[in-house]
């Protein structure tokens, strides 16, 4: 193809419309046409899956920090000594709690006799991965599956759980399946108490007081004192 004699700058052309100029209202009309014609797309139904996933993970009645935790454990961001191990830091891969497996948020999720025992006294039953699904996808999946209640307690136990095993490896100390099942009954307790307090408003200020001069025929009489405990001596003064 010869090139153009005419050197002219090159110009960017909109293709969702026959006009060429892009328009919020085109995009909008183009992006809906595009999810129209695309609803069966794996990548489409992906997103909409990780955002129903999200968007319920962040409806719920808990601080920021556990569902933070959370959300890194269900994308794999932990610093689990698989993690670790990847990228070349010298650590013991076998699990810290168990010691049967490497420590891995799949072996966390499906392997972790612990993580069983304690969602079940909560009648949680975490279903087995698949081997055409990703982790991020049997979570969100999961997820779904699960009540309201159901997934603050499941999120809580994962919190409750990591923070177990950050014990251990720091402090040496081990807690009980029945102390976890405790203290993520009582750690709950604790949030919906704190959800129904409702704060009564502060005291109105008052306003500062202004000197006023008294009446013609009256007297006043204006008195301040103040006392220095280390030096045992006061002083006062009378207007």
């Amino acid at each position: 193809m010869p090139l153009p004699s005419i050197n002219s700058p090159d110009i960017r052309i909109w293709r969702g419309d026959d006009s060429g100029v892009y328009s919020v209202r085109s995009g909008y009309r183009w992006l809906i046409n595009s999810t129209e014609n695309h609803s069966g797309d794996p990548n489409l139904t992906r997103t909409n899956t990780l955002d129903s996933f999200y968007g319920a993970l962040l409806s719920l009645r808990l601080p920021s920090k556990i569902k933070i935790i959370f959300w890194k454990f269900a994308n794999n961001f932990m610093p689990i000594f698989g993690n670790l191990s990847i990228r070349h830091i010298q650590v013991n891969p076998p699990c810290l709690l168990c010691s049967t497996g490497s420590e891995s948020v799949l072996h966390f999720s499906q392997d972790y006799t612990f993580v069983k025992q304690v969602l079940s006294k909560f009648n949680i039953t975490l279903v087995p991965i698949t081997d055409d699904q990703s982790f991020i996808i049997w979570m969100a999946n999961f997820f779904k599956g699960l009540s309201t209640t159901s997934c603050r307690i499941f999120v809580t136990v994962i919190w409750a759980i990591w923070f177990t095993r950050n014990k251990l490896q720091h402090e040496g100390k081990h807690s009980s399946m029945e102390e976890v099942f405790r203290f993520v009954v009582t750690y709950l307790q604790e949030v919906d108490a704190s959800s129904s307090v409702t704060l009564s408003p502060p005291p109105p200020r008052r306003s500062a007081e202004r000197w006023i001069p008294p009446e013609s025929d009256v007297i006043k009489a204006n008195f301040d004192a103040s006392y220095d405990q280390q030096n045992q001596s006061s002083i006062s003064g009378v207007v």
